[in-house]
């Protein structure tokens, strides 16, 4: 009898390390390290807002807003999960392929993400990173070498001074029309009212 409970228990404590919840992510991680530390071991950092996500939502395209360290464009992958070659072959197979330390994405969020590496153009990440919704008690550790990233759409610094300076110009330029304009109706009123002026008076 003991031998069967014995037992019993056994398998019970095996299907629980087999099937940990994606969501009890930190269990499978060392303690996170301060934010400025994970920030000088990481391989790329940035500020960005997720517009889409997939595979759980541990797969997601991020709007980037700033760079803090690295080399990245206006719009991101991040993988919080496994492989994307092991998630395709799960969802090819109808299975989802989960881990311990998976980390997923909220759509319409607003990150910063702390990503280890990359793989075929998809930055890394998962639990075990300090990535976190973006707060403003982070703003203490923005680098003064943040690149702000513009989107597609926006002006660009050169196009927008030369915007400020073409209006410079007209204004100038209807700012003279309007002074020369007042002054010959000024000086066409005057020889109305005066047309004698300049001519000298003839003798009886």
């Amino acid at each position: 009898m003991r031998n069967r409970f014995r037992n019993h228990l056994l398998i019970v404590g095996m299907l629980t390390m087999v099937f940990v919840p994606a969501g009890a992510a930190h269990a499978s991680c060392l303690e996170l390290p301060a934010v400025p530390v994970a920030i000088a071991d990481a391989q790329t950092v940035f500020v960005g807002t997720v517009t889409s996500a997939e595979y759980l939502d541990r797969v997601a395209t991020f709007e980037v807003e700033e760079v803090w360290k690295g080399d990245v464009g206006a719009s991101v992958v991040v993988n919080g999960g496994p492989s994307i070659k092991e998630l395709e072959a799960g969802k090819a197979a109808g299975q989802d392929i989960v881990t311990s330390v998976d980390r997923s994405y909220v759509v319409g969020s607003r990150y910063l993400v702390a990503s280890h590496g990359s793989e075929d153009g998809v930055l890394l990440d998962n639990q075990c990173s300090v990535t976190q919704v973006y707060s403003a008690d982070l703003d203490e550790y923005r680098p003064d070498t943040a690149v702000i990233v513009a989107q597609p759409g926006d002006p660009t610094p050169n196009t927008a001074a030369n915007v400020d300076w073409a209006l410079i110009v007209a204004i100038g330029i209807v700012t003279i029309g309007l002074g020369v304009g007042a002054a010959l109706i000024l000086r066409n009123r005057h020889d109305s009212l005066n047309p004698g002026d300049g001519v000298r008076a003839s003798n009886p």
